[in-house]
């Protein structure tokens, strides 16, 4: 393994662009009548949307962490295992905290994405804003830096 600069980045965009992927090709798939009409079809393809857009969320963060920490404190590697785990992590605790607290909800959504009630959405979109928010301040704070 490469222990250059950019070695780190490359790592942390390549998990995002592969739960990105997975994300839209999964959205694509729901289209069809199938998955849509039968409700277990509907909250696997739902879950997996889910669990993917908040990886890619969350992979952005971990990226906009990393290069805060590069340009503000000059840290420059060696933290790649504890960003990817945090990226798939975050994707796992917001299905599992979707489904426990809305499980009952999920697959009603004709649209195929979590549950038809607003609040069955709340636990997604709170932790993707909140990431997606964090990265663009921590993104500022960079470019601001520089």
């Amino acid at each position: 393994v490469n222990t250059h600069l950019w070695e780190m980045f490359h790592l942390i965009r390549l998990n995002t662009g592969i739960s990105y992927f997975f994300a839209l090709l999964f959205h694509f798939i729901s289209e069809m009548q199938t998955i849509r009409e039968d409700r277990h079809n509907n909250a696997a393809f739902a879950s997996l949307i889910l669990f993917f857009y908040l990886t890619g969320s969350y992979f952005q963060l971990m990226e906009a962490f990393a290069e805060f920490r590069a340009i503000t404190a000059g840290i420059i590697g060696g933290k790649t295992a504890s960003y990817i785990p945090v990226g798939w992590g975050a994707g796992f605790i917001g299905l599992g905290l979707t489904w426990y607290l809305h499980g009952s909800d999920v697959g009603t959504d004709p649209n195929v994405f979590i549950g038809w009630e607003n609040e069955t959405k709340m636990p997604f979109l709170i932790m993707n804003y909140s990431a997606l928010g964090i990265a663009l301040l921590l993104s500022a704070a960079v470019i601001f830096n520089s």
